[in-house]
């Protein structure tokens, strides 16, 4: 019988826990100045600035191209880009803070039929960080992308361009 109250009130206790939190959200309401800053087009300075990352694309399918990056303590320090684009070659130069502690650049072409060809050059102050080249030669399985991804998230830009340069 102690066994049944025990758990009885365990569970009464989560049920209260989840109340209390729930109950906590809806006095506080959304905290709209932590939430991620999401721009309409790629931005060409992101936080103060200092690094230059150029990014050349190339497909031959309309794809998207999209830039996350972090550069502060909070969520609002965090800004996101996403753009379609038309087939064809684009190029994007982004200024970006050596101090951002994460990014995430990504390229893709959404259900890509076979033949779909994507491309990139990313290269930061003048010096490659990625060169590739994708044909899709078979159907994408479920759940699968077509996507090309780079950034970092161990560190600071400055430290990551450091890290590469030692190797």
């Amino acid at each position: 019988m102690d066994w049944i109250l025990g758990k009885l009130k365990s569970a009464l206790i989560t049920v209260l826990g989840v109340a209390v939190m729930l109950g906590w959200w809806t006095l506080k309401g959304s905290d709209d100045e932590n939430a991620v800053h999401e721009v309409e087009a790629i931005p060409t300075v992101v936080g103060a600035g200092g690094r230059l990352i150029d990014v050349d694309l190339n497909a031959n399918h309309p794809f998207y191209f999209s830039v996350t990056f972090e550069c502060g303590e909070s969520d609002s320090d965090t800004v996101y880009a996403r753009e379609e684009l038309e087939p064809g070659a684009h190029h994007f130069s982004i200024d970006v803070e050596g101090g951002c502690t994460y990014a995430s650049i990504e390229s893709g072409i959404p259900e890509a039929p076979l033949g779909s060809e994507l491309g990139w050059r990313v290269s930061v102050d003048g010096k490659s960080w990625e060169d590739e080249r994708l044909t899709l030669d078979k159907p994408l399985q479920p759940g699968w992308a077509f996507a090309l991804l780079t950034g970092w998230d161990d560190g600071t830009l400055d430290e990551m361009i450091a890290y590469r340069a030692e190797r």
